[in-house]
């Protein structure tokens, strides 16, 4: 079990982490959405788009196991801080 000191540190670098994958994944297909908003089919077959995806995903699911292993005590105690 870690402390709440600890949990908020990993916590603050697992969101820096989603946040610049989400920031790298908006880059790559700005200004590439059809009329419906739908991003073409070229552009998520590319290599690029498919790497900002895949560190997307990682980093979504990092955020994701490491939230649902933690108690809900921290959580709680997280949001006070926020």
């Amino acid at each position: 079990m870690i402390t709440f000191k600890e949990y908020q540190t990993k916590t603050e670098t697992l969101y820096d982490d989603l946040n610049k994958a989400s920031k790298m994944l908006a880059t790559v297909s700005q200004g590439h959405r059809d009329t419906l908003g739908l991003l073409p089919v070229s552009l998520r077959i590319s290599e690029p788009y498919k790497a900002a995806k895949l560190a997307y995903d990682i980093a979504f699911n990092n955020v994701r196991t490491f939230n649902g292993a933690m108690p809900k005590e921290y959580k709680q105690r997280n949001r006070r801080y926020c």
